[in-house]
């Protein structure tokens, strides 16, 4: 998928006055996306994603974060809003992520985040959490 499709798959998923934040709200995402996931998370995604998105990916030079309330608080603050309202935005990235990429390589790359990643990924109707065990 090219850079400009996935933005405008964002800005599709957004409310009417939310569209204009799209391409910051990517970078944001991705950005604590690539600082929640593992390496190895990391390298099962990057591959599939374009150089543009790739670049914000990865930028995370740590290793996890321990729960969503941190990845949706570091989205907010580098948007510059609060926690309530990054959340539609990062369901948006997440949801044209999961076209973007394959199904495998995400399950992968999601599968050591912890359990309350699921709701704010927009992971809470494929089942349990990924890195949950039954």
């Amino acid at each position: 998928m090219r850079y400009d499709a996935f933005l405008q798959d964002v800005r599709d998923r957004l409310q009417p006055g939310e569209r204009d934040m799209a391409e910051t709200a990517v970078a944001a995402t991705l950005a604590a996306l690539g600082v929640a996931l593992s390496k190895e998370g990391r390298a099962d995604l990057a591959p599939q994603l374009p150089k543009e998105l790739k670049a914000h990916f990865s930028a995370g030079l740590e290793n996890g974060l321990d729960t969503a309330e941190l990845f949706l608080a570091r989205v907010a603050q580098t948007m510059n809003l609060d926690t309530t309202a990054v959340e539609p935005m990062v369901s948006a990235v997440m949801a044209a992520l999961r076209d973007a990429v394959s199904e495998g390589a995400l399950r992968n790359a999601l599968s050591t985040l912890p359990p309350d990643y699921n709701r704010i990924l927009g992971l809470e109707s494929q089942g349990p959490a990924r890195g949950a065990m039954p």
